[in-house]
């Protein structure tokens, strides 16, 4: 299962990998600091397809239907997402960021990931969507 969530994550992770590192790259200090720009979506986004891809490739009810306890699948995923979380974390110690440069600065770097670890997840299982709009959703709420 593990190997799993690896594989729905991954390349997620890999695109917004790429883009962080993409601002550490002699360009104009405008474009550097946009690694803010990219960190903060990019695990709010982890978060949210730690479960959202189940729900967008209709597969959720195979997962429950799995003969293991639902704890067991919900700290399986939190875990992989814990893992790349740190990763992409990791990266900011490469790019320039501006962490700690304001009075909300050193909020930049652990808040998107507990968001990510706890609010994300739980808002896509609430809404039963990724990116909790109902529009991505397929269905019409009038």
């Amino acid at each position: 299962m593990i190997e799993k969530e690896f594989r729905a994550l991954l390349p997620l992770w890999a695109v917004c990998a790429v883009a962080l590192l993409a601002t550490a790259l002699d360009l104009p200090m405008p474009i550097r600091i946009a690694a803010a720009g990219v960190y903060i979506p990019a695990c709010a986004t982890l978060g949210a397809y730690t479960f959202g891809h189940e729900y967008v490739h209709g597969t959720m009810p195979v997962l429950l239907a799995q003969p293991m306890a639902r704890r067991r699948i919900y700290l399986v995923k939190l875990g992989v997402l814990a893992l790349l979380l740190a990763a992409l974390r990791a990266l900011l110690f490469v790019v320039p960021f501006p962490e700690g440069h304001t009075a909300l600065g050193s909020l930049i770097g652990p808040l998107p990931i507990l968001s990510a670890l706890f609010l994300a997840p739980w808002l896509t299982l609430v809404t039963r969507t990724p990116l909790a709009s109902p529009a991505l959703d397929g269905k019409v709420t009038r």
